[in-house]
């Protein structure tokens, strides 16, 4: 080795055990390259620049955190998903082949409070953001108070938003419907649901979406025809699951009603 392919050498180590801060944006600490990302190797004598091993797992923290839902992914996941009685499993394994199968563009589940809807719906959203779909995590409510504010703040940002919302490859809403929707929040939920049946009749374009609602579909039916329509269409191979409503189904109150069983 030669004095130039020495100090070229003696670069290019210099620079792979040099510290980065990219642990400090999304707490992933890599001994690697040293949360740089990014690792010199000399290849022929050239200087080759190879991304790290590591930059998977950023990219897939940073979807998380872009999708809203970074905060829930260890509490909301399939392995800790309960499967003590037969609905639980049955929703389990349905939610399972949505991942693993992708023979349908919409995963709608409604019905009983506290029965683990959005568990299941996070973590089919984390899978697919793992395989490597863009997502987007709204809890209606809070969507619509956003879709009004900007409506009068600023026409643009409506605007944008609500074509993230049908453009987006994987969109979750939840708690959709909690509470009575007005008129133009029917028509603003058509609109954007509207858009993504359209484009996920393509099958080139990989778009889905996930729903959760206290309301099973044939309460959505009473509300909105059109809108139950179009969610019974994209939900094909029977990815509609409706929870009978039932309070022992409801996790959150799983001590109170045992309290009172056992007081009886």
């Amino acid at each position: 080795m030669n004095k130039y392919e020495e100090f070229i050498n003696d670069i290019i180590n210099d620079y792979n055990r040099s510290i980065g801060h990219l642990n400090d944006v999304d707490g992933i600490d890599c001994n690697i390259c040293h949360n740089k990302g990014f690792i010199l190797r000399n290849i022929n004598g050239q200087t080759v620049t190879f991304e790290c091993s590591c930059q998977n797992k950023r990219k897939i923290v940073k979807q998380l955190k872009n999708a809203g839902i970074y905060d829930l992914i260890q509490k909301y996941t399939f392995e800790n998903y309960q499967q003590d009685f037969d609905w639980q499993k049955e929703i389990y394994q349905k939610a399972i082949d949505f991942v693993n199968k992708n023979t349908s563009r919409c995963f709608f589940i409604g019905g009983q409070t506290g029965a683990g809807k959005t568990h299941i719906c996070t973590a089919i959203l984390c899978e697919l953001i793992k395989k490597g779909y863009s997502a987007q995590y709204k809890i209606w409510g809070e969507l619509q108070i956003k879709l009004k504010q900007t409506t009068y703040d600023n026409s643009n940002v409506y605007d944008n938003l609500i074509d993230e919302l049908k453009k987006t490859q994987v969109l979750y809403i939840d708690d959709l419907f909690k509470f009575e929707p007005t008129k133009r929040d029917k028509e603003e939920l058509f609109n954007i649901l509207n858009a993504r049946y359209n484009l996920a009749k393509n099958e080139e374009v990989n778009i889905i979406t996930i729903i959760s609602s206290e309301q099973t579909l044939a309460e959505f039916a009473l509300i909105d025809e059109a809108i139950a329509g179009r969610i019974i269409e994209m939900c094909k191979n029977g990815y509609v699951i409706n929870i009978k409503k039932d309070i022992k189904k409801n996790k959150r109150l799983k001590d109170l009603i045992k309290e009172k069983e056992e007081n009886e």
